[in-house]
C-alpha cells in the first residue's frame, strides 16, 4: 500500500498499486482522522470520460447538422413553427422537413447529454477552477444556441442571426471539448 498526499482536499490516500480500477480501494482520510470509501467516486470519474466524449461527438454532430440545414435550404423546412414542426410533434417527412426536424432532434437529444456531463464534471471536479468556468458556460451556450435557433426560425434569411446562431455553435462545442 502507499499513502499519497491529496492537496486538493488534504487528505491522505492509500491504495494498492498493479490492481484494476474495478479492485482498488481507496480510502481517504482527512486531517480530523476521518475515513471514506472513495471508490464510488473513481468509478464515477470513470464513468464521466464517455459522457463527455459522447457529449462532444454529440456537439460536433450537431454543428454538422445546422451546417447542412443551411446549406441546403432546409431552415424553412418545419415552417415558422418552434419548437414544433409544421405545428405537430411528429410532422409529415419531406426533404427538407426531414433534414430540420432531425436537426431538432438530435440537438434534443444532445441536450440531455451536455446537461448530465456539465452536472456530473461540476459534481466530481468542483476544486477545479477550469471545470466551474466550463460547466456553466456549456450549458448557458446550449441554451443560448437553442434560443438563437429558434430565432433563425421566426426570422428566416437574416444572415445575422444565422452567423450569431453558428457563432454561438462554436463556442458551445469548444467549451463541451475543453
Amino acid at each position: 500500500r502507499q499513502r499519497l498526499r491529496s492537496s486538493a482536499n488534504d487528505s491522505f490516500r492509500y491504495y494498492q498499486p498493479g490492481l484494476a480500477l474495478e479492485q482498488r480501494t481507496h480510502i481517504s482520510m482527512n486531517d480530523s482522522g476521518r475515513q471514506h470509501d472513495s471508490k464510488v467516486v473513481s468509478l464515477s470519474r470513470v464513468a464521466v470520460k464517455p459522457l463527455a466524449v459522447i457529449s462532444s461527438v454529440g456537439m460536433w454532430t450537431v454543428l454538422i447538422m445546422g451546417a447542412t440545414v443551411t446549406n441546403t435550404g432546409s431552415q424553412t423546412g418545419c415552417g415558422p413553427s418552434w419548437p414544433l414542426c409544421r405545428g405537430r410533434f411528429i410532422p409529415q417527412f419531406a426533404i427538407s422537413t426531414f433534414i430540420e426536424f432531425s436537426h431538432r432532434a438530435v440537438v434534443g437529444i444532445e441536450s440531455v447529454f451536455i446537461i448530465a456531463f456539465a452536472i456530473a464534471a461540476w459534481i466530481l471536479y468542483h476544486d477545479r477552477r477550469d471545470i466551474r468556468l466550463l460547466a456553466p458556460t456549456m450549458v448557458a451556450f446550449l441554451f443560448l444556441q437553442a434560443g438563437l435557433g429558434a430565432w433563425a426560425v421566426m426570422a428566416p434569411q437574416n444572415a445575422a442571426v444565422l452567423a450569431l446562431h453558428f457563432g454561438v455553435s462554436l463556442v458551445a462545442f469548444a467549451s463541451v471539448v475543453l
